[in-house]
């Protein structure tokens, strides 16, 4: 019911308006002036705006929403806090869903209801829940991978080079950044409902398991076996790395994938044909990354020119 939604094609289709967006936000970077904080000022707006735009939230609600986001997140939060913040956020996506109902709009939010909802879509009271992980999923992931992957560039100056005088890269660019980072490195997990032994590791019924994407991801019998291929560990924006698990794999895939890849593909050749000698205004060792998120990435990144 929600694939069509972000199809390659109608996801491509946003490639312009992301351009704009990217250009809007460099704009208002370059007023401001060095440093500045490329999360707060990029990574984080950019999927914001795009996935307001396709659901029709309102982005001035984004400080709300990017706090339920980071408490649905942060593995530090207490069961009481997460609790209440869930309460929060419920409420205010319901608010939102009745409003579509009064007044739909072209979005996805009033497609649902008109087209999802009833006895064969959607039950009514699913409906914020459902608009709530797709606002979360929809600009969490991706602002941090926008983050990371800008750290990899500027840590790799052959490769940031390499992108910047080959912009035809950025597709590959934004498949080999989802494999080197893998930022949900610890899903899924399961239980065992019967005894199984997967490459010589017997899991007992009832065992707990976490899968590893990144683990996958950087397995060198998949990527850089060949001879002369880069390895596993390394960035390679010309890898053909199109076969990582970073999005799952067979039916249980990310929703949002090709909206990733299409935000992604935009804002990093965008960012470096435009502020050409943009570097870390911090040592690399002092960058703050994420040590109890769900999510992998960056609190901040502080960035001049």
């Amino acid at each position: 019911m929600l694939t069509k939604e972000f199809s390659v094609r109608r996801t491509q289709a946003m490639r312009d308006q992301l351009l704009e967006i990217t250009d809007e936000l460099i704009d208002a970077m370059l007023a401001k002036g060095g440093p500045v904080d490329l999360i707060q000022d990029f990574a984080l707006p950019m999927p914001s705006l795009a996935i307001c735009t396709i659901l029709g939230v309102p982005y001035e609600d984004h400080d709300v929403f990017q706090r339920h986001a980071n408490v649905g997140t942060d593995l530090t939060i207490s069961h009481e806090e997460r609790a209440r913040t869930l309460g929060e956020a419920h409420e205010y996506y319901q608010a939102l869903v009745e409003r579509k109902r009064r007044e739909p709009a072209d979005d996805m939010i009033s497609r649902l209801l008109s087209d999802h909802e009833g006895p064969d879509g959607f039950a009514p009271e699913m409906i914020p829940a459902l608009v709530g992980l797709l606002v979360g999923a929809g600009h969490e992931t991706t602002a941090n991978m926008l983050g990371l992957g800008t750290v990899a560039l500027l840590l790799n100056p052959d490769q940031r080079d390499r992108l910047r005088e080959h912009p035809e890269l950025a597709p590959s660019t934004a498949e080999e950044m989802l494999r080197y980072w893998s930022i949900v490195s610890t899903d899924p997990r399961r239980v065992a409902i019967e005894g199984v032994e997967i490459g010589g590791q017997l899991v007992r019924k009832g065992e707990g398991v976490i899968v590893s994407l990144i683990a996958g991801n950087r397995d060198g019998r998949a990527f850089g076996a060949g001879e002369g291929e880069c390895p596993a560990d390394r960035l390679d924006i010309g890898r053909s790395a199109r076969h990582h698990v970073a999005f799952g794999f067979g039916s249980h895939q990310c929703l949002g994938q090709n909206l990733a890849r299409i935000e992604m593909q935009v804002a990093w050749p965008r960012l470096f044909e435009r502020i050409p000698d943009l570097r870390l205004a911090v040592p690399e060792d002092e960058l703050p990354f994420k040590k109890n998120s769900i999510v992998y990435g960056l609190t901040s990144l502080p960035v001049e020119w």
